[in-house]
């Protein structure tokens, strides 16, 4: 990520919010202790499986 936001949310399909969220060792939590922030992530219908979008504090689309 280029910018340093304070909060990052992750759009996904609800497929893979269940599969990253479901692991013992879960994505979430293994990208805390990487990254020194809690990344939440959303389950959205309207995405297709394979699209995924991280927004920042303000609603903005963040950039990889």
């Amino acid at each position: 990520l280029a910018q340093k936001p304070k909060s990052v949310r992750l759009h996904c399909h609800p497929f893979v919010a269940a599969f990253l969220k479901s692991d013992f060792r879960a994505a979430q939590r293994s990208w805390y202790f990487k990254y020194g922030k809690w990344i939440r992530i959303y389950a959205v219908d309207s995405l297709p499986l394979m699209k995924f979008q991280f927004f920042d504090e303000q609603d903005s689309e963040l950039s990889l």
